[in-house]
């Protein structure tokens, strides 16, 4: 269960405990439950290093969440308008954007916001993800595929990352 991993936050501040992925190498500790089955506690990445509250991309899903939040409310307020058969006005539509844009920043705000309480850099967390790319199935595999100069590239690990940020942030 999640409150097995190790963390240096107090969990009445922070009740969601922070969470493994497949195949992330970790270390821990059994005991025996009330119901007399195994355990894990004390979890924690296999190098000794706390599992992070947040990872590489919360904020990058944070973002395009928010996106598609505030968009679908304003899509929902243009769609009933128009099956109402009304013109909006202008300053209605100039309300509609501008209710788009604090949404937008209200949600981004409180994701920023959660990372600086866990103690961490917000700086250190991507907006984006990198691009995926896909391949067709009858690309030819003698042609390479190609790359633009807006391809978004990994230059370190971002877990790595977010690492080094919680030791100077202890330090």
């Amino acid at each position: 269960h999640r409150s097995g991993i190790a963390s240096d936050l107090p969990t009445e501040k922070f009740p969601h405990h922070p969470f493994l992925r497949r195949h992330e190498r970790v270390k821990f500790k059994v005991k025996t439950s009330e119901d007399n089955r195994y355990v894990a506690y004390d979890v924690m990445f296999a190098n000794g290093k706390a599992i992070p509250p947040h990872r590489n991309y919360f904020l990058a899903n944070r973002v395009e969440t928010a996106k598609i939040s505030a968009a679908t409310g304003m899509l929902k307020a243009l769609e009933q308008a128009a099956s109402d058969g009304t013109e909006l006005s202008s300053d209605q539509k100039v309300a509609l954007l501008d209710d788009f844009f604090n949404t937008y920043q209200t949600a981004v705000s409180q994701a920023e916001q959660s990372i600086r309480d866990v103690g961490m850099k917000v700086e250190d967390f991507p907006r984006t993800k990198p691009a995926v790319r896909k391949y067709s199935h009858q690309a030819d595999p003698a042609v390479p595929p190609t790359t633009s100069s807006n391809d978004n590239v990994v230059e370190e690990d971002p877990l790595e990352k977010l690492m080094k940020s919680l030791d100077e942030t202890k330090a």
